[in-house]
C-alpha cells in the first residue's frame, strides 16, 4: 500500500500568475498528477488545505481535482485555518466519490475493506483547541492497519503527548500544523510540513511524506515536492569588493539554483566607504527576495589620524587605538563601537563641509 501524506497547503483565492496563491494550487495540481503517475492508494491531507474556511467555488476547484484521480482514495481533516462550522461550505459539500472528509467527532474514522485499512481522525470545528491533551484513542489489534491522523501539536492547537502516541499501537500517526517537516524516532509518526512554503521565513526543502506499508512493514521518506524554496544566503565582504565584483559572485551563487529558489542574503564583513550595499543595487536580480546589509566601512585608521590629528575624530581614533594598537587586538563590541561613531562622525564632518 502507498500513501501520500501530505497538508498545510493553505489554498487561497486565485490572484495573478505569479501570486503564492497561484503557485499552491499549482502545486497541489502536481500533486494529484504525482499520485496517478505513481498508483498511489490513499492520500492523506491533515488540515488546514484551505487557508481559511473555503468558499463553494474553491470547494468545487479542489473537488475538480479530486475527480481526475484513477484510483487514489482521498481523507481529509479539516486543521484550525479551515475549521468546520455548521453553516460554513465545507460541512455539507458533496465530495465526489474518491473523498472522504473526516468530521468533527474524535471517533471518526473510515475503513477501507480492499486495503484492509481504517483511518482515524477528526476536523476542527474552531481556531483553537486546547481542552485536549493528547488524542487518546489507541488502534484495535484486529489484524487491519490502523492510521491516526491529527492537526496540532502546539498549545493552542492541540496539545500532543508524543511519548504516548508512539505508543498507541498506530502503523502510522500522520500529522499537520507544523510547516517544517519532521520524521519522528522510531519511523512511525511524521509532520509532513507545508508542500510550498508560505513565507520566506520558511526556508528549506519542503513536500510531503511517502507511506509504503506491506504486512506491518513500513517505509518511510520525505520527499521534496515544492516549487519555492526559500534559501538564506550570507556574503562575506571585504574592502577590495566593488559592486561589480559582488554582483558577480551572487549571479554566479543564484545560477546553481533553480528557477523557484529565492534568497535572502545578508552582506558581512567590511565593505569600502565608498559603496552601498542596499537592496535597490541588486533589485533587478528576480531570485532574490531580500538584502540585508551588516557590513561596515572600511578605514584607513592610521591615515585617518594623520588627518584629523587631535582633532575629535583623530581622538576618538586614539581612545580606541593607542599609538602600538592594532585594530585586530580589539574585541568584537569594541570594534563596532569604533566603527559605528566613526562613521556618525565622518558623516557629521562630511554634513559641516555641505
Amino acid at each position: 500500500m502507498l500513501i501520500i501524506h501530505t497538508g498545510d497547503l493553505h489554498l487561497d483565492t486565485f490572484s495573478d500568475t505569479v501570486s503564492s496563491a497561484y503557485r499552491r494550487w499549482h502545486t497541489f495540481q502536481r500533486l494529484i498528477s504525482y499520485a496517478n503517475e505513481t498508483h498511489v492508494d490513499l492520500l492523506l491531507i491533515c488540515g488546514d488545505l484551505f487557508h481559511r474556511q473555503p468558499s463553494e467555488g474553491q470547494l468545487r476547484e479542489a473537488d475538480r481535482l479530486f475527480r481526475s484521480l484513477d484510483r487514489t482514495q482521498v481523507v481529509i481533516i479539516a486543521g484550525n485555518h479551515d475549521f468546520i462550522t455548521p453553516d460554513s461550505p465545507m460541512a455539507t459539500y458533496p465530495w465526489c466519490d474518491q473523498v472522504t472528509l473526516l468530521h468533527t467527532a474524535q471517533d471518526s474514522h473510515v475503513f477501507f475493506p480492499e486495503l484492509n485499512t481504517v483511518i482515524h481522525g477528526f476536523s476542527y470545528s474552531s481556531y483553537q483547541l486546547t481542552t485536549t491533551s493528547c488524542y487518546s484513542v489507541t488502534a484495535p489489534a484486529d489484524g487491519r492497519h490502523h492510521i491516526l491522523m491529527l492537526h496540532g501539536g502546539d498549545p493552542d492547537h492541540l496539545p500532543l503527548d508524543f511519548q504516548g502516541l508512539n505508543n498507541s499501537g498506530f502503523d502510522y500517526i500522520a500529522l499537520g500544523h507544523i510547516h517544517k517537516p519532521k520524521i519522528f524516532p522510531g519511523n512511525r509518526m511524521a509532520y509532513c510540513g507545508s508542500l510550498e512554503p508560505l513565507d520566506h521565513t520558511e526556508i528549506g526543502n519542503h513536500g510531503f511524506m511517502q507511506v509504503t506499508l506491506r504486512n506491518k512493514l513500513m517505509d518511510l521518506s520525505f520527499i521534496p515536492f515544492s516549487y519555492t524554496r526559500h534559501i538564506p544566503l550570507s556574503l562575506q565582504v571585504t574592502p577590495e569588493d566593488t559592486i561589480f565584483s559582488l554582483r558577480t559572485a551572487l549571479t554566479s551563487r543564484l545560477a546553481r539554483g533553480s528557477s523557484g529558489d529565492r534568497y535572502s542574503v545578508l552582506f558581512t564583513g567590511l565593505r569600502s566607504p565608498e559603496i552601498s550595499l542596499s537592496g535597490e543595487v541588486f533589485s533587478d536580480l528576480p531570485q532574490l527576495h531580500e538584502v540585508s546589509d551588516e557590513t561596515l566601512p572600511w578605514y584607513d585608521f592610521d591615515q585617518l589620524c594623520k588627518e584629523h590629528g587631535t582633532d575629535l575624530i583623530g581622538r576618538y581614533i586614539r581612545t580606541f587605538l593607542p599609538v602600538g594598537t592594532v585594530y585586530e587586538e580589539l574585541d568584537e563590541t569594541n570594534q563596532q563601537a569604533l566603527y559605528l561613531g566613526l562613521r556618525a562622525l565622518l558623516d557629521s564632518s562630511d554634513d559641516r563641509r555641505r
